[in-house]
This record gives structure tokens, sequence and C-alpha cells, in this order.
């Protein structure tokens, strides 16, 4: 009754509470509280272990006679036991398994749930797979009659310069058909901010659109280019899965980007910068040996809006291989 009372005078204060309790009648209470939400932890009957876990709208079952008759306590006692179990233990019991016969329910009902949800994910993902093939298929269907076109129209130019005398007149001509080829061309897919584009072979990411060009950042190199001299392409591979750094308290801060390609290196370096940033790191190396790479690792370094300075490793550091990057603090 004391238990009951302080748990209604600390509702009546509007108090954060968590109170631990075997006593059934404040059990009981808590179920039918519209202001407390009743919790137990699981315990497994067979083994008489826990299970580590927490059911909320639940109330636990004393393991008492339970674990009474597992160590051999003969069953006329635990019969005895059951017959004085204080009062209010009946609407304890019933309350308690028409819970579990709820959460049996609801358990089952969010694995069914889940299990549609898998199945449901896999039709989608199965979906977007075919349509991605049939778009491949329409662009090289496409593509292949474009070419076929323009093979017969190559040929066709070919027999009317012939009849052409004015070189002025067969510039005219070529120019007339680059102009009616390309409006038979597919039309171009658009460019957003955060694409990843390809131009002359490289593969850069677009930093800003305006004005039919794009800001793109090849590395440590950025270029404003025209929009239509873009094509669309997927990130780098080792950008599809996010590259996670595991920055062990007291351990170095450092990345070796020997033997990668400039734009591998580059792409892994920018992700390492992030990381470190984000979990308070402020001195990072970079080993990058001598040529190419490094001038490339040096630019983008001075690019970088994470970085404050960098300077070259001191002979113990690494020497000239090696450079120091501090991070700007927030």
């Amino acid at each position: 009754a004391l238990g009951i009372a302080l748990l209604e005078y600390l509702k009546g204060k509007r108090a954060f509470v968590f109170a631990n309790t075997h006593h059934t009648p404040i059990k009981i209470y808590a179920l039918s509280s519209d202001y407390y939400t009743p919790a137990s932890v699981l315990f497994d009957k067979e083994s008489l272990k826990p299970l580590y876990k927490i059911v909320y709208n639940s109330v636990g079952e004393s393991m008492a006679l339970i674990v009474a008759q597992r160590c051999g306590i003969p069953q006329e006692v635990i019969q005895m036991a059951k017959e004085n179990l204080p009062e209010g233990f009946e609407g304890y019991f019933s309350a308690r398994e028409s819970l579990e016969a709820y959460i049996k329910e609801y358990e089952q009902r969010i694995r069914e749930l889940e299990e549609k949800r898998k199945e449901l994910d896999t039709l989608l993902e199965e979906q977007e797979r075919k349509i991605k093939e049939l778009e491949e298929a329409k662009r090289r269907e496409i593509k292949t009659q474009l070419q076929r076109i323009r093979e017969d129209f190559e040929e066709f130019i070919r027999q009317a310069e012939a009849q052409l005398k004015s070189q002025k007149d067969r510039k005219r001509l070529r120019e007339l058909f680059e102009e009616r080829f390309q409006s038979l061309e597919e039309p171009q897919e658009a460019v957003s901010v955060g694409d990843w584009v390809e131009f002359m072979g490289s593969r850069g990411k677009v930093l800003e659109v305006k004005e039919g060009k794009a800001h793109v950042a090849f590395g440590g190199v950025k270029a404003w280019l025209n929009l239509k001299d873009l094509k669309k392409t997927e990130p780098p591979p080792e950008l599809q899965k996010p590259v996670l750094i595991d920055f062990k308290k007291g351990a170095p801060y450092e990345i070796n980007l020997t033997g990668l390609s400039v734009e591998e290196a580059l792409t892994k370096l920018e992700l390492f910068l992030e990381e470190a940033y984000s979990v308070g790191a402020r001195v990072v190396k970079v080993i990058h040996g001598y040529g190419t790479l490094k001038k490339a690792v040096l630019d983008f370094l001075s690019s970088s809006s994470l970085v404050v300075f960098h300077r070259e490793g001191y002979p113990k550091e690494g020497g000239a291989g090696t450079t120091l990057v501090y991070l700007r603090k927030d």
C-alpha cells in the first residue's frame, strides 16, 4: 500500500520514476496505470538462466516455486506453498498469463511482418534490377540504331558531296547533317550536384551546376566543364560501400596511399580526413611516397576545407615521403 501511495505521489509531481519491486500488488497497479509502464526481464525456465532481455508492458513471474521444485523440494510442499500464496496472486497470475499470450501474439506478428518486409525488399530489388536491365538494353539498341543511321547518312553525304562543286556547299551539307543527327541522339541524362560524372576517361564528383556548366572535382583538381561534355557514371567502387577507419585511442592516425592510383588515393584520403575530423583527431600522417602521387596529395590538402596547414614529415616521421596534416577545430 505504501509503495502504491508513493508512486501515486510521484505521479502527481510528474516525476520520472524507475522503480524495482517484487510486490505483486504494485505490479498489478502498474499494469492498469496510465502513467507507469511495467517491464520485466526474461528468464529461461528450462536452464534457469537469465536471458538479459527486457520486455515492456509485462510483469515478471516469480521463479521461487520453479527453482524449489527443480531442487527437489517435495511436491506436497510446493502445493502447500501455492495454497498459501498472498491474496491478489490469483489476479496477478491471470493478468500475467493474458499478457504473455498477448506478447507471444505480438512477437509472432512482428516476425511475420519482418518476413513480409524481406520479401518486399527482395521483390523491389528484383524489379529495380529488371528496370535497369531494360533501360540498358534500350540504350544499347538506340545506340546501335543510331550508329546504323549515321553510317547510312555518311554514305549519303559522301555521294552528295561528290555532286557539289563548292566547298562552302559541302561544308553546309555536313553541318546540316550533324545538326539533324544530333536531334536523333538519346537525350542526355540530367546532371545534379553530388552526381559522379565521366570526362575524357576520368571520373569526378559534381560540386555545383549553373548556366549549362558543372564544377567538377577530379580528386584534388577542380574544373568548370560544359554539361553536354559530361556523362553520368557510377561512384568509384571504393565509395559504394562506406570505408570505416578504426581510430583507436592512443594509436597514430595515419594512412598509407603508396601503390594506389591518383584517383584511388585521393578518394581514400578524402574519406580518411573526414573520419579523422569526425572523431576529433587534430594531426594525422599521410604516407604518399614521391612523384606524381605526392604532388596530387599536396594539391588536394591545399584545397581541403578540413585542413589548417600541412608540412613535410621530419626524418624521424618518415621524411619527404610523408606529410603531417593539421585539421581544423570547430
